[in-house]
């Protein structure tokens, strides 16, 4: 669902919009789907590295938006917790 949403390269080609390359704009190497270019890219990898190296966190790359969120919830943390790491993930999304 989240993956048809966003306008990367590969949805606006779907829609019959030309595009130059539908090459990742950060990345060049891969297609620009939706999860490439929030959770695959080599670029976009590092975004996440820098929020992980500032929670103190260390983490694997997940590729589902769904699953790649959840991961940012503690299970023993409380609920403001919870939600300042949630948008912590919003904010770091919003950046890519």
């Amino acid at each position: 669902m989240f993956e048809n949403k966003i306008a990367t390269k590969v949805n606006l080609e779907r829609r019959r919009v030309q595009v130059e390359s539908n090459l990742c704009c950060l990345c060049r190497v891969s297609e620009e789907l939706t999860s490439h270019l929030f959770f695959g890219c080599k670029v976009a990898w590092l975004a996440w590295n820098i929020g992980y190296a500032w929670l103190g966190v260390s983490s694997i790359n997940l590729l589902s938006p769904g699953s790649h969120f959840e991961q940012f919830k503690i299970l023993d943390a409380t609920t403001s917790v919870n939600i300042v790491l949630g948008n912590v993930w919003i904010a770091l999304v919003s950046e890519i």
